[in-house]
């Protein structure tokens, strides 16, 4: 009868101690790359959310040409089921972009006020008002995107004019960014704009520079000159 050898023994699997250094290693690399995969999938959410936001003011563009309407946004908007954000302010898209309530499942409707600008709606579209009601500002409502993202604007209002240019000749610009602010470093502002003739673009907010591709910090609180256009603008990376 053959004898196993202690080598023939010890190769037929791992050590007590191999298994320890190999949990430590495996526990060592998970913790690396656990945070690392969280903060992909949270740029995930906010770069599918400008997208569906470019979207929406594409074919929005796109609708006014064969309407041959007008439309007027307002972002300050005040209604008897939302309040408007207002300006350089992060919120809920649901306070700046959607048509939708979360209370009642149905479309936001916004108090017929002549006296306020757009006559007190968020969206109003000349010459016919039903037109209103086929227009959106971005290509889907609700989304699960929506919950992960905030939004923001550097414009309180903006009209545009078949085929899709501003009366009024000023940008607008729009900012996307991750709501969960605590834990969003290194995480990009991404952005939307739409210029005065009409051209639309999507990027990130980046601070404004020769070649310069430094992003604006992702909480405005910490610099004051966030808001401001001239300090950041909104670029495309190279």
């Amino acid at each position: 009868m053959k004898i196993p050898s202690a080598s023939t023994t010890r190769n037929k699997g791992f050590t007590l101690l191999e298994l320890v250094i190999a949990a430590a290693i495996a526990t060592m690399m998970l913790g690396w790359a656990l945070p690392s995969y969280r903060k992909l999938a949270w740029q995930g959410e906010v770069d599918r959310y400008t997208q569906m936001v470019e979207s929406g003011l594409f074919n929005l563009r796109a609708d006014l040409g064969v309407d041959r309407s007008n439309c007027c946004i307002n972002f300050a908007a005040d209604s008897t089921t939302h309040q408007g954000l207002g300006t350089n302010q992060f919120g809920e898209p649901l306070q700046l972009l959607e048509f939708f309530d979360p209370t009642t499942k149905t479309k936001l409707t916004f108090t017929d006020n002549p006296l306020e600008a757009c006559s007190g709606q968020r969206l109003k579209c000349l010459p016919h008002d039903v037109f209103t009601d086929d227009y959106r500002l971005i290509s889907l409502e609700n989304s699960t995107e929506s919950n992960a993202i905030e939004v923001a604007t550097l414009t309180s209002g903006y009209i545009l004019s078949p085929p899709g240019t501003s009366t009024s000749g000023e940008d607008l610009t729009l900012l996307i960014r991750s709501s969960r602010a605590n834990h969003a470093d290194g995480l990009r502002v991404r952005c939307v704009l739409l210029t005065g003739n009409g051209e639309l673009s999507s990027g990130n907010w980046n601070q404004t520079g020769m070649n310069s591709n430094r992003a604006c910090p992702h909480d405005p609180d910490s610099e004051p000159n966030f808001w401001d256009s001239t300090h950041c603008s909104c670029t495309l990376d190279s």
